[in-house]
């Protein structure tokens, strides 16, 4: 590449701009401390000289005209021993393309698409626009989304909607048609209600009779016992003995409280939604 170099010099009480005009043969890439080398010949010697990139006192135009140069290095010392034609940068012309490039028919694309949803969403200001519902993620934010985003991808390819996951909120943003976005927050609570059950109390918790530790649910089993890691210790019924925290009764459970895994072989506990505790005696 050639450059046309302008360099402000002041002289007393006067300032002039000296130009300087050769090949760029180097680039020092370092932040703002960027500089370029730029050489040129002068009545059969080489003349080099490295500008700061960043300098207000200098100004950079590339000559146009000068043809593309046909050497693919990042650093053209090579010149360096060369003269007279030899030290000429081989240059090839290139004929301006007809058509769109792929990347201008890849940004066209985006914005048809871009408008096409803002125009089913019926406002302005991109694609997040319009009616929007908030779903919230009851902690299920990665059964949400789905590995590698295929869960979330399903819903807006099912919907024509777009889905953003707020995570200061908790919850899942999702714009289109109002019966566009009834039909995505139900696919969305489908995820979240079939997650599997991995019980235990918060991060850190568990006691006596309590599970917990890392986000719960870690546990294992051995003759006949079982504890969780940083949560409790309880027994499993043997033969024709109930286990520890078995249901008591027909009583309602009060509000916020849900049993957890009735029936299923192993051992009846309760989870206050509200606080995300849980207990294995019947609260009443």
């Amino acid at each position: 590449m050639t450059l046309r170099v302008g360099v402000t010099v002041k002289e007393g009480n006067k300032t002039r701009v000296q130009p300087f005009e050769g090949v760029v043969i180097g680039i020092h890439r370092a932040g703002v401390a960027t500089t370029v080398t730029v050489r040129k010949t002068l009545q059969g010697f080489g003349v080099e000289r490295v500008f700061p990139a960043h300098s207000p006192l200098c100004t950079f135009e590339e000559v146009r005209g000068a043809g593309k140069p046909v050497v693919r290095r990042a650093k053209l010392f090579y010149l360096r021993r060369l003269v007279g034609k030899q030290a000429r940068l081989k240059t090839r012309f290139v004929s301006k393309r007809e058509g769109k490039t792929r990347h201008e028919i890849k940004m066209d694309a985006m914005r048809a698409e871009d408008a096409r949803l803002q125009a089913v969403a019926g406002g302005g200001g991109g694609p997040f626009s319009g009616h929007m519902e908030r779903v919230p993620c009851e902690g299920q934010e990665g059964r949400i989304i789905g590995r590698g985003g295929e869960n979330i991808r399903r819903v807006e390819s099912q919907t024509g909607t777009r889905i953003k996951m707020n995570r200061v909120d908790n919850v899942a943003e999702v714009y289109g048609t109002p019966a566009q976005c009834t039909e995505a927050v139900r696919m969305i609570q489908e995820y979240i209600h079939t997650a599997p059950n991995r019980g235990g109390g918060g991060f850190g918790g568990g006691g006596f009779g309590q599970q917990g530790g890392y986000g719960g649910g870690y546990q294992q089993q051995s003759f006949g016992q079982q504890a969780g890691y940083g949560g409790g210790y309880q027994q499993q019924a043997g033969y024709g003995q109930p286990a520890y925290g078995a249901p008591a009764g027909g009583a309602p459970l009060p509000h916020g409280w849900e049993e957890v895994n009735p029936g299923n072989g192993g051992p009846v506990y309760y989870w206050d939604t509200v606080s995300n505790t849980t207990t294995y005696t019947r609260p009443t």
